[in-house]
């Protein structure tokens, strides 16, 4: 099996990779990568790594936030680094979340929250009213704090 540094430093490397794909071919591209890396079970015993998509759960279980606003952060790294989503939604955010029954009852104020720290930045707002749908991402330092949260470095 392999350890979360290792699986993390290929991630980065895939990612690296696909920073100049075409959004609409990028996800089969970061799909056949990953498998050229990682094997098509990802080096997990009996279980692909599709099923598994690098598993927010498997995130979820290392860190355990307590708080929305972590939780956020934590999906949110999931969509931006692992997935590859290069702009993330609130919805997208919680529907990840509500996968692992963690979802957040106001996820626009848990977003709100790591705006203000600093480790979301919000990218652009579709409409005009303040209920808007927002694009993100996570900023360095919110992508710094989410992997010193599991362990993958300092």
């Amino acid at each position: 099996m392999r350890s979360f540094v290792e699986l993390k430093r290929i991630l980065d490397q895939v990612n690296a990779a696909l920073a100049e794909y075409d959004p609409v071919l990028k996800p089969k591209a970061a799909e056949l990568l990953l498998e050229a890396a990682l094997g098509t079970n990802g080096g997990r015993t009996g279980v692909s790594w599709t099923e598994e998509e690098a598993s927010l759960g498997a995130l979820l279980q290392r860190w355990r936030p307590s708080r929305a606003s972590d939780r956020a952060l934590l999906a949110g790294y999931y969509l931006q680094r692992i997935r590859g989503q290069e702009v993330l939604t609130s919805q997208a955010i919680n529907a990840e979340l509500k996968r692992y029954n963690l979802g957040v009852a106001n996820i626009t104020r848990a977003i709100e929250t790591n705006l203000r720290t600093g480790r979301m930045e919000q990218l652009r707002k579709l409409g005009v009213t303040k209920q808007a749908r927002k694009e993100y991402r996570l900023t360095p330092e919110g992508i710094r704090r989410v992997e010193e949260r599991l362990g993958f470095g300092g």
